[in-house]
């Protein structure tokens, strides 16, 4: 896989080449000027432009997922069942005991 960043318009471009299975994919990533910046600036150690951005992804969608994972919504089931002396066999009957007989 390889990489380069380019600046166009102002918009930083990540260029992203997959290779699998004699496959060639190319993703295009538009970052913030911010995080390009910092992606750059992480590169003066020797390490490539593709090695920031990999450990920078995977140190932060593991984070990214727990806090989606958190976000669901569940809601806790709860036994239920009908007052005494309220009958599912008629529902009619049954409308008319708990919403009064006037709504009929």
């Amino acid at each position: 896989m390889g990489s380069n960043l380019a600046a166009a318009n102002g918009n930083h471009v990540l260029m992203v080449t997959w290779r699998c299975y004699a496959v060639c994919m190319r993703t295009r990533l538009t970052l913030d000027p911010d995080v390009a910046r910092e992606a750059k600036a992480l590169t003066k150690d020797g390490r490539s432009l593709k090695q920031v951005i990999n450990e920078a992804l995977r140190l932060g969608l593991p984070q990214l997922r727990k806090v989606l994972a958190s976000q669901i919504y569940r809601t806790a089931p709860h036994k239920m069942s009908l007052r005494r002396g309220h009958n599912l066999d008629n529902v009619a009957e049954l409308l008319a005991q708990v919403e009064g007989e006037d709504e009929r």
